[in-house]
C-alpha cells in the first residue's frame, strides 16, 4: 500500500492485526506522535479581586484572607519603562510571591518572593500585578507599590549641602524618591542616618534609565560616580521593608559652591547641630603639599569624623574620628572636607583647623635665642593649634623646650621639615618637654604646639636653641 509505505514497522503490523481482526488501535499506543503541553497560566488568572494601584502612590495596604487567594492590582505603564515593584509582608505567616503579568496575559516579571523586583514593560497598556502567598496556604497582611525608574512620580529635589533632606517612612513598603541633575562624571556623596522609629534607612542611586549606579546600601556614607550627565533618582527605604521612622539625608556633589573656604592656619569654630549633619569645607592645594586637617569636639555629645576628597570626589584621607590627620595632595586643586557625627545622631560644637605644612600660613615667626630666653604662648580654646616658622641650617641642630606654665592642657609639639614631612624618629629626640633634632637641609622649619587632648586650655613658655656640630 502506497499509502503506508512510510509507516513505522510496529505502527504498520498493528494495522495490519486491526484490519485482520477488525479490533480498534488504542491512540495511546501510537508511535511518533507529538503530544502538546498545556502552559502553565498567569497567576493573574486566579484573581480572587482586582484593585487600580497608581505608579508612585504612597503603598496599598491588603492582606491575604484565605488559603490559595490571589489578590490582583493593576497600573498603566507604557512600552520599554522599567519599574520597581515591591511587595513587603507586614503580619501573620505570610510569605508574599509576586509577579507582573503584561497586557498580554504573560508574566513579564516573577514570580519572586524578593521584596524588589525591576520589571522592563514590554507594551503599552494596564498591567497587571498579583500578589499570593509562596506556599499557597499562608496568610496575612502585606503592601504594595509599584514605581517608575526611568520617569519617577512624586519625587522631591534632592537638597546638596546642609541642611539635610529630612523625609519619613510612614506606610511599611514605602520609598521615598528624590532627583538630581547633575553633568557628567561627577560624584554624589550621601549620607543618611536614622532620627526616628525602627527604620535602617537604605539608598540606592539610578541613573536616568532606571539602571541602579549605587546601592542599594544600608551604609552610612556612600560615594556614587555618575559617568552619564542627566537627571539621577535616590531612592530610600527601610532595608528589611516593613519598618517606619525617620531619617535624615545629606547630599554633596563634588563639584559645588556649597562648601565653606577655609583659610589655612586659621582655626574655625563650628557646629553640627542636627542629626544627620555634614559640614562641608574647601582648601585649595598643588600636587605634593602636605595638609595637615585637625578637627576636635568642644562640647555636647558630638563625636567627630573627618573625611578629605580630591577634587575628583575620591576619598584622599580616609575618613576617621581621630584629632587629626595628614594628607599628601595628589590631584592640583579644591579639596574637600567633610565632618559629621561619626554615629551620625549626635550634635555638638567644634574647631577645625587646616594648616600646609611645606608653605604654612598665619604663623608667629621664631628666631634662635639663648636656652633662658622664653616666649610666651596661650592655647586659647579647645582644639587651637599654635604655629611658629623659622630658618636652620643644614647639618645643624634645632632645641625646642615647651613649658606649660597655666591651665590643664597637656603641651604636645613637633617640629617639621621644609617639605612638610615629619623627621625621622633617628634624627630626633624627643621628652615630655624637649625636642632636639638635626636639620637634614637648610630652608623654613614649621614649629606646631597643642593640647594632646584637643580639649584644654592654658599658658606656656618657648625656647628655641641652635645647636653647632664639631668635628
Amino acid at each position: 500500500m502506497a499509502g503506508v509505505s512510510a509507516m513505522p514497522r510496529v505502527r504498520l503490523r498493528m494495522l495490519a492485526v486491526a484490519l485482520a481482526t477488525g479490533a480498534a488501535v488504542a491512540p495511546a499506543l501510537v508511535i511518533g506522535v507529538q503530544h502538546a503541553v498545556a502552559a502553565p497560566q498567569p497567576a493573574a488568572a486566579g484573581c480572587t479581586d482586582v484593585t487600580g494601584i497608581a505608579v508612585g502612590a504612597t503603598p496599598t495596604v491588603a492582606s491575604i484572607s484565605a488559603a490559595h487567594e490571589v489578590d490582583c492590582f493593576t497600573f498603566t505603564a507604557k512600552s520599554s519603562d522599567r519599574v520597581r515593584l515591591r511587595v513587603v509582608a507586614t503580619s501573620g505567616n505570610l510569605v508574599a510571591s509576586s509577579e507582573i503579568d503584561g497586557t498580554k496575559g504573560s508574566a513579564i516579571c516573577g514570580p519572586a518572593t524578593a521584596v524588589d523586583q525591576t520589571c522592563a514593560i514590554k507594551n503599552n497598556g494596564t498591567q497587571t500585578i498579583a500578589v499570593q502567598d509562596a506556599g499557597g496556604t499562608g496568610t496575612g497582611g502585606y503592601t504594595v507599590s509599584v514605581q517608575s525608574l526611568k520617569k519617577p512620580v512624586g519625587c522631591s529635589t534632592l537638597a546638596l549641602g546642609s541642611p539635610s533632606n529630612s523625609g519619613s517612612i510612614t506606610v511599611p513598603g514605602r520609598a521615598d524618591c528624590y532627583t538630581v541633575k547633575v553633568g557628567k562624571g561627577i560624584r554624589l556623596i550621601t549620607r543618611v542616618v536614622a532620627t526616628s522609629g525602627a527604620i535602617t534607612p537604605t539608598v540606592e542611586v539610578l541613573n536616568a534609565n532606571g539602571n541602579t549606579l549605587c546601592g542599594p546600601d544600608a551604609t552610612l556614607e556612600q560615594n556614587c560616580r555618575l559617568i552619564i550627565a542627566g537627571t539621577f533618582t535616590v531612592l530610600v527605604r527601610d532595608s528589611n521593608g516593613p519598618a517606619t521612622g525617620g531619617y535624615s539625608l545629606y547630599a554633596q556633589l563634588n563639584k559645588t559652591q556649597t562648601c565653606t573656604a577655609l583659610k589655612y592656619g586659621k582655626a574655625l569654630q563650628a557646629s553640627i547641630t542636627a542629626a544627620g549633619e555634614t559640614d562641608c569645607y574647601r582648601v585649595v592645594g598643588m600636587s605634593g603639599d602636605g595638609i595637615r586637617v585637625a578637627v576636635a569636639p568642644t562640647s555636647g555629645t558630638l563625636v567627630t569624623q573627618t573625611e578629605v576628597l580630591k577634587p575628583n570626589g575620591t576619598t584622599m584621607c580616609q575618613t576617621s574620628s581621630a584629632t587629626e590627620q595628614t594628607c599628601r595632595v595628589t590631584d592640583e586643586g579644591a579639596q574637600t572636607i567633610l565632618v559629621s557625627d561619626l554615629a551620625g545622631t549626635k550634635t555638638g560644637n567644634y574647631t577645625i583647623y587646616a594648616q600646609l605644612l611645606n608653605d604654612p600660613a598665619s604663623c608667629k615667626a621664631a628666631s634662635y635665642g639663648q636656652h633662658n630666653q622664653q616666649t610666651p604662648g596661650t592655647i586659647a580654646f579647645p582644639g587651637a593649634q599654635n604655629c611658629y616658622v623659622f630658618n636652620g641650617t643644614g647639618g645643624t641642630g634645632a632645641h625646642l623646650k615647651v613649658t606649660k606654665t597655666g591651665g590643664t592642657w597637656t603641651p604636645r609639639f613637633e617640629m617639621i621639615k621644609p617639605n612638610g614631612n615629619n623627621f625621622d624618629e633617628r634624627d630626633c629626640d624627643v621628652n615630655a618637654t624637649d625636642i632636639r633634632c638635626v636639620l637634614p637641609v637648610s630652608g623654613q622649619y614649621l614649629i606646631i604646639i597643642r593640647d594632646a587632648d584637643a580639649v584644654n586650655t592654658g599658658t606656656y613658655n618657648y625656647s628655641l636653641t641652635e645647636r653647632l656640630f664639631t668635628d
